[in-house]
Formats: structure tokens, C-alpha cells, sequence
């Protein structure tokens, strides 16, 4: 297994860490009221929710980047790209 850099990290990676897992968990209790809606929805199956949700991180994600990444942008996106493949490996 592979240790690839978190790109997110920069000088405060600690205080990154603990404010990103507040943010996360906040993203937690805000969907969910909108996810047990759509569970009870025989139409749509798990396959599809968790496409949602993944797609809403995603959208997220580049708002972030469009707002905070500095210097190459591209490069920034390959590093996540990186960062994320060894994060779902584990």
C-alpha cells in the first residue's frame, strides 16, 4: 500500500484534520433527514442514493477548488485524484 501526501493538509494539517471532520459530520446529520426521505422511497434503490450523495461530495469538491486552490489548479486535482485512490484502497 502506497502513502500518498493528504493534499488537503497544508502547514495545519492537525487543525485541517479536526475542522474537516466537524464539516463531515455536519455533512452527516444535514443529509441524512434528506436520505431517510429517499430510503423510504421504494424507486429508488441503494445504488442510486449513494450516486446522490457521492455526486453532492463531488460538486462540493469543486466548488472548494474553484474558491481555494492556488497555483495549478490541475496539478491540485491530480494530487486528490492520488490522495483519494489510496484513501479507498485501504
Amino acid at each position: 500500500m502506497t502513502t500518498v501526501p493528504n493534499p488537503f493538509a497544508g502547514p495545519d494539517a492537525a487543525l485541517v484534520d479536526a475542522i474537516a471532520a466537524e464539516i463531515g459530520a455536519g455533512f452527516v446529520a444535514g443529509y441524512s433527514p434528506i436520505a431517510v426521505r429517499h430510503i423510504s422511497d421504494p424507486r429508488i434503490g441503494t445504488a442510486t442514493l449513494m450516486a446522490a450523495v457521492a455526486q453532492a461530495h463531488a460538486a462540493g469538491l469543486v466548488k472548494a477548488i474553484r474558491t481555494a486552490a492556488g497555483g495549478d489548479v490541475r496539478q491540485f486535482v491530480a494530487e486528490i485524484a492520488a490522495w483519494i485512490d489510496a484513501e479507498v484502497a485501504r
